[in-house]
């Protein structure tokens, strides 16, 4: 299973934006879309000793638009397809490459993700060049074209929409905090307040994706 995430500073404003995987039971993978690693995570470990952050190895990419199923489906192979097909969002799959290297293939709700060592996302890469009449290899101008035209759900980019400069309220999101939630993280109090606040019920919408705020 996977769920898109927010983490927040311990004032409340937008730290980091990410996907997380869960690979077993207690182990997580965290693709940040930022970049970098959430900037108060040090802290929320000292309050879970428990818990170990390591680095990986593992890279990604992201397949956007309306072929984005079926262009997945034809990286993994033969046997792997139909697994593929029955992913719904937020769901995740185990496979193997065209050139029999193990992947795992990610479906949140606009795009398709294939995450794995570098050298076998490499390798799907390069098979993608061979596809110019169904995919265009694009950067970050061309995704930042692509959230404005995005009508599935509300697009928004870190740090472009959100960053240390915005709450949750300001950019929509107030629904994605639990008023209910025990479980600490950074930002809860300054969250809590807000939530206390009026703007809690002017920005409560049904979630549009799975997702909870968290740190």
């Amino acid at each position: 299973r996977a769920a898109f995430t927010l983490f927040t500073t311990p004032t409340g404003t937008v730290d980091e934006e990410a996907l997380v995987l869960r690979v077993e039971e207690n182990r997580y993978l965290v693709s940040c879309g930022g970049g970098a690693p959430p900037s108060h995570l040090h802290e929320a470990l000292e309050r879970f000793p428990d818990a170990r952050v390591v680095d990986s190895d593992v890279v990604s990419f992201n397949i956007k638009g309306p072929d984005r199923i079926a262009v997945m489906r034809d990286l993994v192979c033969a046997a792997d397809r139909a697994a593929v097909d029955a992913l719904k969002p937020f769901q995740a799959c185990r496979c193997r490459t065209n050139a029999g290297d193990d992947v795992t293939v990610v479906r949140s709700v606009i795009g398709m993700e294939m995450w794995g060592m570098p050298g076998a996302i490499t390798a799907v890469w390069t098979a993608m060049l061979d596809m110019p009449d169904r995919v265009l290899p694009c950067g970050w101008d061309l995704l930042d074209t692509y959230r404005i035209e995005c009508t599935d759900i509300d697009f928004l980019l870190h740090p472009l929409d959100m960053n240390y400069g915005t709450t949750l309220a300001e950019i929509g999101l107030g629904w994605m905090v639990d008023p209910a939630k025990t479980a600490d993280y950074v930002g809860r109090e300054a969250l809590r307040v807000c939530v206390s606040g009026s703007w809690y019920a002017s920005t409560l919408a049904p979630a549009r994706t799975r997702a909870r705020a968290a740190a």
